[in-house]
Formats: C-alpha cells, sequence, structure tokens
C-alpha cells in the first residue's frame, strides 16, 4: 500500500519548484533554454508556473503571508498576458532561445526577481525543511 503524501509535503515540493522556475525565469534565454534541455522552455516555464504557483496560494499548509499570496496571485495573473505565439511547441536550440528571447520576457525576468524577494523569508524556510 502506498503511503500519503502529507499536504505540507506537497507545499514544500510545490514551493521549491516554483522558485527554481523563478530563477530560471530570470536568466539569459541561452541559458534558461539549456538547463531546460531545448524542449518547449518558455511553455513549459510558464506551465509549470502556474501549477506550483496556485498550488502554494491555495494550499491548506502554505505558511506564505497574504502579501506574498498576492504577490504570486498577481504575478500568474500577468503570465496570461504573454503572447500566445510565444508558447508553441519548441524542440531545437534555436527555436527555444528564439521563444525566450521575445521581448515580452523582459518584464517577466524583472517581475521574477521582485518576487523572488518578496518569497526571501518563505525560501530560507522551504531551504530549511529540505536540509
Amino acid at each position: 500500500m502506498s503511503e500519503a503524501i502529507e499536504d505540507d509535503e506537497v507545499f514544500e515540493h510545490s514551493l521549491y519548484h516554483f522558485l527554481q522556475w523563478l530563477e530560471i525565469l530570470i536568466m539569459q534565454p541561452k541559458e534558461a533554454s539549456e538547463i531546460w534541455g531545448n524542449y518547449n522552455v518558455a511553455w513549459e516555464i510558464v506551465d509549470d508556473l502556474k501549477q506550483d504557483g496556485n498550488s502554494i496560494v491555495s494550499s491548506i499548509s502554505s505558511y506564505l503571508t497574504t502579501q506574498q499570496k498576492q504577490e504570486v496571485l498577481n504575478f500568474l495573473l500577468s503570465l496570461e498576458t504573454i503572447p500566445q505565439e510565444i508558447l508553441v511547441s519548441a524542440t531545437t536550440v534555436e527555436s527555444n532561445i528564439a521563444a525566450m528571447s521575445h521581448s515580452c520576457w523582459n518584464e517577466y525576468r524583472e517581475s521574477a526577481q521582485k518576487l523572488l524577494k518578496v518569497l526571501d523569508s518563505s525560501a530560507a524556510r522551504n531551504r530549511e525543511y529540505f536540509s
């Protein structure tokens, strides 16, 4: 019989991944694409940010402050304005770098950097959880 994953463990893993995706988002296009393996980088980052972001704000085990939750929700909402033409299937190095080089990413890189600062105290607690 398999063990059920506890809510706090799900939250911690979702927060860990959300923070990772933010860190990848702020990288330069070539670096982000290489780390992601040059496969649907733009779409995968956005999709994973949404999934893990929604998880960390809705989790009953969340220790994010009200302000942190609101900042995450605002960031997730802003992702809806990314042009759909850059969120298409990309399987080559060139196509992924091109998608991540779109000028719209500049504002998201800035927003992600600010969000990482807002989440700093929760990120420290999350690192402690995994140490």
